[in-house]
């Protein structure tokens, strides 16, 4: 299991007082999941949010900024036909999207949080791709 967690400082939604948010992405059986947890000590809110896949944006953007950004790059690959579908079944790429990655490995296919990117380096070790994960 990999998994991101972080805390960052936000402003409550319903007092305005900052307040501690909690931020985790993990995968779990190759699924990604996310959650987030938040508790204002002045108005006393509770809020919690979770779901899979990827986080929505505000979410991930607190992940990034705190967590940072990090790469799958791919190095080889045993039928790039393979690593090409993953890649666009799991991202929900088009094809113009698809073309680029095509016609840049090996190299980088994917940008964004730790948690995402130790998802898909899972997903494309299933059908062979040998790779890494990098922080950028």
């Amino acid at each position: 299991m990999n998994s991101d967690a972080y805390q960052d400082v936000d402003a409550c939604p319903q007092c305005g007082r900052q307040h501690t948010v909690k931020i985790y992405q993990v995968v779990i059986h190759k699924t990604l999941r996310w959650s987030e947890s938040i508790n204002c000590p002045k108005c006393g809110l509770q809020s919690e949010a979770d779901g899979r896949g990827f986080p929505p944006p505000e979410i991930r953007e607190h992940l990034l900024r705190t967590g940072g950004a990090w790469c799958v790059q791919v190095t080889e690959y045993p039928s790039k036909v393979a690593l090409l579908r993953v890649l666009r079944e799991n991202l929900k790429l088009s094809l113009n999207e698809v073309k680029r990655i095509s016609d840049n490995l090996p190299g980088m296919v994917f940008l964004g949080t730790y948690g995402e990117a130790t998802w898909l380096h899972e997903l494309i070790g299933q059908v062979g791709a040998i790779g890494s994960v990098d922080r950028v």
